[in-house]
């Protein structure tokens, strides 16, 4: 049985897709996790909070286009943290009586730093991604699959997308609609496209996947989020950075054909 497969690209000038065990000098995944896709594709729909958490309940797959570049800058941050005690009044509201100001916390937190000398700003270095590009494999068997076609090929939003945060906006473009057929139980190695997480893997098999073929990197992302963003679960997922393909041999995969039959590529989802 085959069903329709929506892909489109998203793109940008940056990525920041920050890794949970990371604080002061955050780093970034290498490819937007479920989590952020999920954002994404609720941004581009318009979809409510409650609504984006049903999105976990979808199967999506991400492929890499562009080979990943990594850059790192400096941001500064709102110090919240430094110590305002000596010589500071005890209230922010006495604070700001002293100077006539409105009653703004900010401001008297602000101010009260300057009064002790202290920088208002901390800096710290963030990895960046650097022109990131990824496909995005959409099956008819998720919710809003009609809804979100039509979005995609007309390029409209309800909200801004962005890749990670705010700053960096995303772009997305209409690929293909391709016909999408499920195979099961296989005991051979296969090429996939996309990103491939460790669970579908057959490790019963001898070498269940191929080093020799293209450079492997594994990284653990969050999978599964529930309100209010508490995350339920992660997965391990295999990748290469320049986007080649992944020979591997996989429990099951999905084989993409377009209008005229001709195979175009394997792809995994999850």
């Amino acid at each position: 049985m085959t069903v329709e497969c929506l892909t489109f690209d998203i793109s940008g000038d940056f990525g920041f897709f920050k890794k949970f065990y990371t604080t002061s000098s955050p780093l970034t995944y290498e490819f937007p996790p479920k989590t952020s896709l999920t954002g994404i594709i609720g941004a581009i729909l318009g979809l409510s909070f409650e609504e984006r958490y049903e999105m976990f309940k979808c199967k999506f797959g991400i492929r890499i286009l562009n080979p990943i570049e990594k850059i790192y800058v400096g941001i500064n941050w709102l110090n919240t943290r430094a110590r305002t005690s000596r010589n500071f009044p005890e209230s922010n509201k006495e604070f700001l009586d002293i100077l006539n100001l409105p009653p703004k916390p900010d401001t008297a937190a602000f101010l009260g730093m300057a009064w002790l000398g202290q920088s208002p700003h901390t800096q710290a270095k963030l990895e960046l991604l650097k022109k990131p590009k990824y496909r995005i494999y959409y099956p008819n068997t998720n919710k809003y699959f009609n809804e979100l076609s039509e979005h995609i090929k007309e390029h409209k939003s309800y909200y801004t997308p962005f890749l990670g945060i705010s700053e960096f906006i995303c772009n997305f473009k209409f690929n293909e609609i391709f016909q999408m057929k499920k195979i099961e139980n296989n005991s051979s190695e296969v090429k996939i496209s996309s990103v491939v997480p460790v669970c579908l893997i057959d490790m019963d098999q001898s070498n269940p996947i191929n080093f020799n073929f293209s450079n492997l990197y594994k990284v653990n992302a969050p999978n599964i989020m529930e309100y209010p963003r508490i995350v339920k679960s992660y997965e391990n997922i295999i990748y290469n950075p320049i986007g080649k393909a992944i020979k591997v041999i996989v429990k099951e995969f999905f084989k993409l054909k377009n209008k005229n039959n001709e195979f175009i590529e394997n792809v995994v989802l999850f």
